[in-house]
């Protein structure tokens, strides 16, 4: 169970520093249309996707969004070379939280009708 844990773990981070750092391959005229996409759908869906993974685990894994928002700030960093990445994690990191504590309401409500 652990080691499948901290292989989520490293899986996770390879994937959120590889999102920003995919943006680096895009064709200029393109950048715009990449930049919506990736900060309004595919990262705020990942980030829901996260929460609903880690809600089995709420108890121990509860600092894996935060640790996945610097992460993706950093990425970020690195692309773009500035800090207003940050000004996205307080929308990001609630998405995940929210998410994690749906599913973790859910699988409480499920096994408690068995």
């Amino acid at each position: 169970m652990k080691n499948k844990l901290i292989g989520l773990w490293v899986a996770l981070f390879v994937l959120i520093l590889f999102i920003p750092v995919s943006a680096q391959f895009i064709p200029p005229y393109a950048g715009m249309s990449i930049a919506i996409l990736l900060l309004m759908i595919l990262t705020p869906a990942f980030f829901v996707v996260v929460g609903g993974f880690l809600a089995p685990h709420w108890k121990s894994l509860w600092w894996m969004p935060v640790a996945l928002g610097v992460a993706f700030v950093g990425g970020m960093r690195l692309v773009l070379g500035t800090w207003d990445i940050v000004a996205y994690l307080p929308i990001y990191l609630p998405l995940a939280y929210l998410s994690m504590a749906v599913c973790a309401i859910v699988d409480a409500k499920r096994q408690t009708k068995k």
